[in-house]
């Protein structure tokens, strides 16, 4: 249970630099660190055999990394709503396997959306 507070505390901290990033005019630099937060959560998911999940938190990193290193997003605005829709799928997910409950496959569903959402917003910038 600790593992799992502690984790869903991580992805609070990245929710705040994705907060951080919006307010600072999406400037990519504040999303440095949030990559290597999300790897401690797919680090989580991975010990508690929660594949599906810990790829869905690899791929996001993935993404974040990408833009921290400052691949231009076509919509800023549209990566950073989807990463934040994303966040909070993971923080439900999370919050179920807290409390010993089978998370909701839509969730991770959901996610999976919006990192297509994010990917594309990605590779459509200039």
């Amino acid at each position: 249970v600790a593992m799992l507070q502690s984790a869903r505390e991580v992805i609070e901290q990245v929710k705040n630099g994705v907060t951080a990033y919006v307010e600072g005019d999406y400037d990519a630099a504040l999303l440095e660190g949030s990559a290597g937060h999300l790897a401690a959560v797919r680090g989580a998911l991975l010990m508690l055999e929660r594949t599906a999940a810990a790829t869905l938190v690899a791929e996001t990193a993935a993404m974040v990394e990408q833009a921290a290193r400052g691949e231009r997003a076509s919509s800023p605005e549209s990566f950073a709503e989807s990463l934040a829709d994303l966040l909070i799928c993971i923080e439900y997910y999370l919050t179920a396997l807290e409390h010993s409950e089978d998370p909701d496959p839509l969730m991770l569903k959901l996610g999976q959306e919006s990192l297509i959402a994010m990917r594309g917003s990605l590779s459509a910038g200039p």
